[in-house]
């Protein structure tokens, strides 16, 4: 028999075989994540050869308070992100000091962003306090608290959505790729931002940490050979290059709207920036013709100039302002419109 699992909904990334031909298989599997939804089905082939596959069933394992595995995640992911800094560049010296120590050094990146001045963007930090009970809309509301509840609330005019306890970032409750696609570019998080100025409370910042750190676990990097078809029906919509450069834009405000919570932790951030330079090097490799590659430009520059740490950045910058200054010439006309 064959276990084929993975914690996403029909994306199976591992395989155990037992080759025995016996009725009933016993397979123990290893390293799993604690407290996560893992996704399987079960292939069996008898001397025959007649082969037959079940449907797909889950489990999900027991919550364990493990800081030594939450400590090796973030060992793990902040060596890579280490590789794409530029650690000579001025302001990064107590985290270059500190690369051997990866703990240390996410701790010290954290604190570099939240002292960092050089880079502005139109969400300022500094009205943060003055915004309390005047930024964010009874809609933004609305939106914000469903959002806490797992219900997606999305633009299309189709009734909210309940995405489960462990969110299924590939369900589609419609026939409409629109759906999936609005739910990729993750516009509610926006709501939470605005909610969280607006109130003061943090559960909006707690919850939406939660919601990036799954997101970006079970969506993976556009890199990855096994996410290579992401933007197809057949495996979801998360990195659809015109998604890919909304979330681009988007997050650069989500991003400086949590960056003084809490629970905008060390590990958040590595996890957030390491999902960034996936978004901004995937994007600049090929921007969609017409509209579509204007917004995918506008993601890639966004991230570009809001990250200039990044040994790439300026290639990014660079590339995505290219690609905007010709095709102002073909999509803008004499007139202002813009051809579509």
């Amino acid at each position: 028999g064959t276990l084929i699992y993975g914690t996403s909904p029909r994306r199976y990334d591992k395989v155990v075989e037992e080759t025995s031909y016996v009725k009933s298989h016993r397979i123990i599997l290893t390293g799993l994540t604690p407290n996560t939804k893992y996704y399987f089905t079960v292939e069996s082939e008898d001397m025959g050869e007649n082969t037959s596959k079940t449907k797909e069933h889950t489990f999900t394992t027991l919550a364990v308070d493990n800081p030594g595995l939450v400590a090796r995640r973030l060992k793990e992911s902040m060596k890579i992100l280490l590789k794409h800094l530029d650690l000579d560049r001025p302001g990064l010296e107590k985290v270059k000091a500190a690369s051997d120590d990866p703990a240390k050094a996410a701790k010290e990146l954290l604190a570099y962003y939240r002292a960092r001045k050089s880079v502005k963007h139109f969400v300022n930090r500094a009205d943060r306090k003055k915004s309390r009970g005047k930024y964010a809309g009874n809609r933004n509301l609305e939106v914000a608290d469903a959002a806490l509840k797992h219900i997606f609330i999305n633009t299309l005019g189709y009734p909210p959505h309940f995405l489960g306890k462990d969110i299924d970032w590939f369900k589609s409750p419609v026939r409409d790729i629109q759906w999936q696609c609005q739910l990729h570019r993750t516009p509610f998080w926006s709501d939470m931002s605005e909610a969280y100025w607006h109130t003061g409370d943090e559960k909006y910042a707690r919850e939406w940490s939660a919601q990036l750190l799954d997101w970006v676990r079970k969506n993976g990097s556009p890199h990855d050979p096994r996410h290579a078809g992401a933007w197809s029906p057949k495996h979801g919509w998360a990195w659809h290059r015109l998604n890919t450069g909304i979330r681009g834009h988007s997050w650069m405000g989500l991003y400086r709207h949590f960056l003084d919570s809490p629970s905008f932790t060390p590990e958040v951030l590595v996890v957030f920036l390491n999902s960034c330079h996936d978004h901004a090097s995937y994007l600049v490799k090929h921007f969609t013709p017409e509209n579509h590659g204007l917004m995918e430009a506008e993601g890639a520059a966004f991230i570009a100039i809001m990250f200039p740490e990044f040994k790439d950045a300026k290639k990014w910058r660079d590339e995505a302002v290219r690609h905007l200054n010709a095709e102002i010439k073909k999509q803008v006309r004499r007139d202002g419109h813009q051809v579509e």
